[in-house]
This record gives structure tokens, C-alpha cells and sequence, in this order.
């Protein structure tokens, strides 16, 4: 467990990641491009979050508790190339 705040915060997103992956899950048993919606909006606002409590919480956190915001940093990187191959990869009708 993080000792600074910062750290905690970027747990806290961790948590949030997690419930935003069980939610697509859940949309995407309804409507395929309902759950493509869903991440788009969702990606667009938690991304800069990510990448934001990640590095502060990587320049903090001292020794083995770097992982976690570590791990924060890795999934903002991952929602932003996510981002772009849905809004530059599909051609949706064109």
C-alpha cells in the first residue's frame, strides 16, 4: 500500500480502472457500439487523470511502493493508444 498521498490517489484510480473495465464489460453484452461509445467518453476523461496521478505519484513514492503508480502510469499509456486506434483505426460507414 502507497504511504504518500499521491500514492493513495493512484490506488484510488487503480480501484476506478477497474470498475470502468467490469462496466464495458456489462455494455458490451447490450450494444457493441454502445460499449465503443462508453470508451471513448470514459478514456477521454480518465487518461489526462491517469497520467497525471501517476507521475506525480511515481515522483514521491520512495522504494517497492512505486509499483502501484507505476501501474497507474502503464494503464494511462494504454487508454491513450486505445484512444487513438478507435478514432483513427475503424472507419465507421466511409
Amino acid at each position: 500500500m502507497p504511504r504518500t498521498v499521491m500514492g493513495k490517489v493512484s490506488f484510488a484510480m487503480l480501484i476506478f480502472f477497474v470498475i470502468q473495465v467490469i462496466s464495458l464489460i456489462v455494455v458490451c453484452f447490450i450494444d457493441g457500439f454502445l460499449a465503443i461509445i462508453v470508451l471513448l467518453y470514459t478514456t477521454l476523461i480518465t487518461m489526462p487523470i491517469f497520467f497525471i496521478f501517476g507521475l506525480i505519484g511515481l515522483v514521491k513514492e520512495k522504494g517497492n511502493k512505486k509499483i502501484i503508480p507505476l501501474v497507474v502510469l502503464v494503464l494511462g499509456v494504454i487508454e491513450l493508444i486505445l484512444y487513438l486506434v478507435i478514432i483513427f483505426g475503424y472507419e465507421f460507414g466511409g
